[in-house]
């Protein structure tokens, strides 16, 4: 990675670690840029399952009273296949459709999945601990650069 001047950053830029995703750019001021992270329930990530054909759509459940504490978020990959050959540990990746996040980036892996009457649905865990952020990277020149494969 390279240093860019803050100026470069925009809204709708994906924002990593080495881990993984973390999420998005959405507001900015000269100095500060505000995140939508992948574990708030707004934020929906297109995403693939590793070895396999399997697209779907990755967003948190909040169920119930939030907290403040340190629980990683529950989080789903939904409108998959209802007889997906999926397992746990399966590692989950962006997808590029959407053109925000470009393929490729690690999100996740599958810990459980359920077939449902009409589809099918894989809760995963992050690969990134939000909790314990400390340095982020933003991947500029990629809005609206990406190509879904």
């Amino acid at each position: 990675f390279r240093r860019v001047l803050f100026r470069s950053v925009q809204k709708e830029m994906p924002v990593v670690t080495p881990d993984g995703l973390v999420g998005k750019v959405v507001n900015l001021d000269e100095h500060s840029a505000i995140v939508l992270l992948i574990s708030d329930e707004n934020c929906r990530v297109a995403a693939t399952v590793e070895g396999t054909k399997e697209q779907g759509i990755v967003h948190v459940e909040v169920r119930g009273q939030r907290t403040s504490n340190n629980l990683q978020p529950k989080m789903t990959l939904n409108f998959l296949s209802r007889f997906a050959p999926l397992h746990p540990g399966q590692k989950i990746y962006t997808s590029g459709a959407g053109s925000v996040y470009p393929p490729g980036i690690l999100i996740g892996q599958i810990v459980e999945f359920k077939s449902r009457e009409l589809d099918g649905v894989a809760e995963i865990t992050p690969v990134v601990d939000i909790a314990a952020l400390a340095d982020v990277f933003v991947l500029t020149g990629m809005k609206g650069n990406v190509k879904a494969p």
